[in-house]
């Protein structure tokens, strides 16, 4: 009783967002999560010897409720853009990075000015990220996986926006070095109101205030899955293995990927993001007529590299539902399991 009334509480707890106080409660997800904590915890206390029974095993699982993320339509595209053009200058080449490159917050508050962005070739590399370390305090990091450092086509569009922005920024430097003649710049792009780096979450944080005054139903997360949604549907140069590359995706990305290849179970991935997966892990063009050989590849491929995923052969001897064979292989392996495709001799 004392544990279901703290999960109780929990859920109606109000969640925090960047530290800050909001008005929702915390997700089902970490409702969920904080639960899956408190099943692992007394599981060890009674292995351990420490008590006789998990009380845990009484209490039912939170229900995660998923939220739908709602894209706009293509042709919302430019009345998008004309709101986000009414920004003050630093935000607005922020908000265009979002819409029309699908950079992460942290991404675009890792840009170096030099070393990142050519305007001459129009394009520009993702190479570091601003993120807080144990200590919590902000620094340079590398991306958190090697699909993330990346190039990208930088919009012809984006270059007076850009320029106009340096404008700002030399102003702005000028001021500092005024105020603090021993003030050093750095070769970011954006810059904090000290002159350091800046705080991805400032990014999100405007841009939510912002969609929300001008109806625009999106996070600064959903303009990445408005951008790669648009490159998948309506450019017709890029393949779905390209836009992946181009989002800064890893290979494989889910333990459901691996479970729908080995199992042979298509349906339990979503079918354009399981294409592409096969793709990358067998360098080949999925096609009608190779279809069911690169699965097999790809399967002979996974178990002989990660043999602990001979682990998944026993879903294929019992009648376990789809919701029931992804929650196990969650639970024994995490949500993601990334996949070297570098391993093979042959590659």
């Amino acid at each position: 009783m004392f544990l279901t009334d703290i999960l109780d509480k929990e859920s109606k707890r109000p969640s925090r967002a960047n530290g800050a106080s909001s008005d929702e409660t915390i997700s089902s997800n970490t409702l969920r999560h904080e639960y899956t904590q408190l099943v692992m915890l007394f599981k060890k206390m009674k292995l351990w010897g420490y008590i006789e029974f998990n009380p845990m095993s009484d209490i039912e699982a939170p229900i995660v409720t998923k939220k739908e993320i709602v894209v706009p339509e293509f042709e919302e595209l430019d009345k998008i853009e004309a709101k986000i053009m009414t920004n003050p200058t630093r935000e607005r080449l922020q908000f265009l990075m979002g819409l029309y490159m699908g950079m992460r917050e942290e991404e675009v508050a890792g840009i170096h000015i030099d070393r990142d962005i050519d305007t001459s070739n129009l394009f520009m590399t993702v190479n570091t990220v601003i993120v807080r370390d144990e200590n919590r305090e902000y620094i340079e990091d590398t991306p958190k996986s090697k699909s993330s450092i990346r190039s990208i086509p930088f919009l012809e569009k984006l270059l007076n926006v850009y320029y106009e922005y340096l404008k700002y920024r030399e102003t702005f430097v000028a001021f500092l070095k005024y105020k603090n003649p021993n003030y050093k710049e750095i070769p970011n792009l954006f810059l904090s109101k000290d002159g350091g780096l800046y705080r991805p979450y400032r990014i999100s944080r405007t841009w939510s205030k912002f969609a929300k005054a001008n109806n625009i139903g999106l996070t600064f997360h959903g303009l990445r899955h408005y951008y790669i949604t648009n490159q998948m549907n309506y450019n017709e140069q890029l393949s779905d293995r390209d836009v992946q590359e181009l989002a800064g995706h890893a290979d494989i990305r889910t333990t459901q990927h691996i479970a729908s290849i080995v199992l042979g179970k298509m349906d339990l991935s979503e079918v354009t993001e399981l294409k592409i997966t096969l793709e990358v892990l067998s360098n080949q063009t999925i096609t009608f007529s190779n279809l069911s050989d690169i699965i097999k590849y790809c399967k002979t491929y996974i178990l002989e590299y990660y043999p602990i995923f001979y682990r998944l052969e026993k879903f294929k001897h019992n009648d376990y539902s789809n919701d029931e064979i992804i929650k196990s292989i969650r639970h024994q392996f995490g949500k993601t399991y990334e996949i070297d495709k570098n391993l093979a001799k042959d590659t």
